[in-house]
């Protein structure tokens, strides 16, 4: 299964994308706001997937394009995280679209995902969830080098293959997506990383062009 894996992700072209540009921003209007309540981890090291409708459901962002969206949480912490595409197209032109920012995980028999977790964070990635002994579904936040970071991933000890992440979703999928990496602790504003406390709330703000602001809120255990 690995040999086939990694014959799927060598058999793409221009496998490992193109060089950054610069981000440039844009603000499309959006209809919605949601987050992914069954994959949310606000403990220490945890993430939480936020979610945009576009109103313009044929706008398709480039790798250097990003939405902005503001979030705070009670506790003092602000960040400014730019949302992406959803989905991202194979280049190899197989087997479909494919999640921006998530690749799964098989271990062989015997080995467990834990095994693998130094190597994820020096990937600069972090589980969604792990399902026994044998599955971890990853994020990686940054765009761009998804398959070459599922690549990599195949050499790590315990795997049995890798696979590129498709989103399960009820009726249409939403178009956007940003993972926000969660920690415990004093509020560092800016760092990329949403600092929570205990029943904090954490809210979630895009100022559309028109038709007033967006909000969303969630409650930290």
């Amino acid at each position: 299964m690995a040999v086939l894996a990694l014959a799927f992700l060598l058999g793409c072209t221009d496998l490992f994308g193109p060089a950054p540009q610069a981000v440039r921003y844009l603000q499309p209007r959006l209809v919605a706001l949601s987050f992914n309540d069954v994959d949310a981890n606000l403990r220490h090291g945890g993430l939480l997937e936020l979610y945009g409708s576009l109103a313009d459901t044929a706008l398709r962002l480039q790798e250097y394009e990003r939405i902005p969206l503001e979030i705070t949480a009670t506790s003092g912490d602000s960040e400014t995280m730019g949302f992406f595409n959803l989905l991202c197209p194979n280049r190899a032109r197989i087997r479909g679209r494919h999640h921006c920012f998530r690749f799964d995980i098989v271990m062989q028999q015997g080995h467990d995902p834990s095994e693998v977790a130094p190597y994820l964070a020096a990937m600069g990635g972090r589980f969604n969830f792990t399902s026994g002994s044998w599955f971890a579904a990853v994020t990686i936040f940054e765009t761009g080098n998804i398959v070459r970071n599922a690549h990599d991933a195949m050499s790590w000890p315990g795997v049995r293959f890798v696979e590129l992440s498709r989103p399960l979703c009820l009726g249409s999928c939403p178009s956007l997506t940003v993972p926000v990496r969660i920690d415990t602790g004093a509020a560092i504003v800016s760092d990329g990383i949403l600092q929570v406390r205990s029943a904090d709330t954490i809210t979630v703000s895009y100022g559309n062009p028109s038709g007033g602001p967006l909000r969303l809120q969630l409650l930290v255990p």
